[in-house]
């Protein structure tokens, strides 16, 4: 399973919680991480846990992405790790759904709606318990599994962006932020 992390480097994007999850896999995963590290100390904390991880576990930071190279790095994973503390939109979302990538998420962001439908999965109580037991599953699918997860990450990217189509993404976005969406 190749999962990736894109995302600034701070605890708001809660990245230290999918590593405390990925240490209770018990199927082999790849995890890289891309992103500009924006709290040293955070940083730290992260490769404190990095360096306890389980053999069956690769985890690889690879720094920051330009952002013409988001949506095809996207492309290159089964799903895209996402336990932020909250999102007034999350654009990195759509750029994951976009380049059919599932998204394993927190539930606080705008997209659980799109997610539930087809595009990845809402963790409702973000726990690395919680979460290493979604990513396990996740972990432990066939290939051909993985394939259908992807498909239908497209489609329900497909489908929201028909739904907004008369609505500029970032016009949704300030919407979101004005009405005190998360």
């Amino acid at each position: 399973m190749r999962l990736v992390f894109i995302g600034r480097i701070s605890p708001m994007k809660n990245l230290t919680l999918a590593l405390e999850a990925l240490r209770t896999l018990s199927h082999p995963a790849d995890f890289d991480i891309y992103g500009p590290v924006e709290d040293r100390r955070y940083w730290s904390r992260c490769r404190a846990i990095i360096n306890r991880m389980p053999t069956n576990v690769r985890v690889r930071f690879h720094g920051e992405l330009r952002h013409d190279e988001v949506r095809s790095t996207f492309a290159c994973y089964d799903a895209f790790v996402f336990p932020t503390r909250g999102e007034n939109f999350g654009h990195v979302i759509a750029e994951s759904l976009s380049a059919s990538c599932p998204v394993i998420c927190s539930d606080q962001t705008p997209w659980t709606e799109v997610l539930t439908a087809g595009g990845g999965v809402v963790v409702p109580m973000m726990t690395a318990t919680d979460l290493g037991a979604v990513l396990d599953r996740s972990a432990a699918m066939q290939p051909d599994e993985r394939l259908r997860a992807r498909e239908a990450a497209g489609a329900a990217y497909r489908s929201w962006r028909k739904a907004t189509s008369g609505t500029n993404v970032l016009d949704r976005a300030r919407f979101a932020a004005l009405s005190g969406r998360r």
